[in-house]
């Protein structure tokens, strides 16, 4: 379990994840044609408190390039879930030793590898 926070520390969080946001939007707005919506706020401060910054710009990258080879109209809604999957994946491979919450999509990729 994670350790508790101050309330200081707490604040500090706060304004953290205020600050990512704002160039969350910034990279969004700059990466993206304008006919694409930056999604609602408090899903860009549910993905930014989650994920470091850094991975979902590299999911950016990966969703533009997704995008050139698709035919279909990107949303905003599918652009954010494709940003905020490919920043997990990089997490999860990132921190191999760390536990994380069982999905469907993981217990499918553990017996792949089962031999």
């Amino acid at each position: 379990m994670a350790p508790k926070l101050t309330a200081q520390q707490l604040l500090e969080r706060i304004q953290q994840i205020k600050a990512d946001a704002i160039t969350f939007k910034t990279l969004w707005q700059e990466s993206f044609p304008p006919d694409l919506q930056l999604p609602p706020d408090w899903e860009i401060y549910n993905a930014v408190r989650r994920l470091p910054l850094a991975d979902m710009l590299d999911g950016i990258h990966s969703y533009l390039v997704h995008i050139s080879n698709e035919d279909t109209e990107p949303t905003s809604r599918n652009a954010l879930r494709y940003i905020c999957a490919t920043a997990h994946n990089i997490k999860e491979r990132e921190n191999p030793d760390q536990e994380f919450h069982p999905t469907a999509r993981r217990m499918r990729n553990a017996e792949k590898v089962k031999p």
